[in-house]
């Protein structure tokens, strides 16, 4: 949207890039007398399609080791779902669209994807609310502690 918003820098984060900085101060980069932090190799911005070289190869080399797996299609414009859902899972609907920059509910919904850690965390918190504590849950069926005629996790009334 063009508006300007404060997003805070973690320490850890402010360290590398500092020693990014201090890196671009020692090979003398071009684009230092500008204040860019990632400039293009003659000093200017760099284009939105610069990442996708580097993308790839990480890709690749992901691609060429069997334990690691990445189901879904990687780019660029992914990041910003990938942000949006780690701060979706971290904080409330208005923290979250500050960071994100999202002025509306429904833009912060269609950059979401559920995934299932998030699904399971879910189901398994259900669980904890309808399940007592200590009660068994092998296949038998034990008897539940409901009000009278409550339907209890199987579905059957008391």
């Amino acid at each position: 949207t063009g508006t300007r918003r404060l997003v805070p820098l973690p320490p850890q984060l402010a360290e590398v890039l500092r020693a990014h900085r201090r890196w671009m101060i020692e090979k003398q980069r071009p684009g230092l007398e500008a204040g860019w932090v990632f400039p293009s190799r003659t000093g200017g911005l760099m284009q939105s399609s610069s990442i996708r070289k580097p993308l790839k190869r990480a890709l690749d080399e992901l691609a060429s080791d069997p334990q690691t797996a990445v189901g879904r299609k990687v780019s660029a414009h992914r990041f910003r779902h990938t942000l949006n859902d780690l701060v979706r899972q971290l904080e409330s609907g208005h923290v979250a669209r500050a960071i994100t920059g999202h002025t509306t509910e429904e833009m912060t919904e269609h950059y979401s994807f559920v995934g299932l850690g998030e699904r399971m965390g879910a189901v398994s918190g259900i669980a904890t609310l309808v399940i007592p504590a200590g009660t068994s849950t092998g296949t038998s069926s034990p008897e539940r502690k409901n009000p009278a005629g409550a339907a209890t996790p199987t579905g059957r009334k008391n």
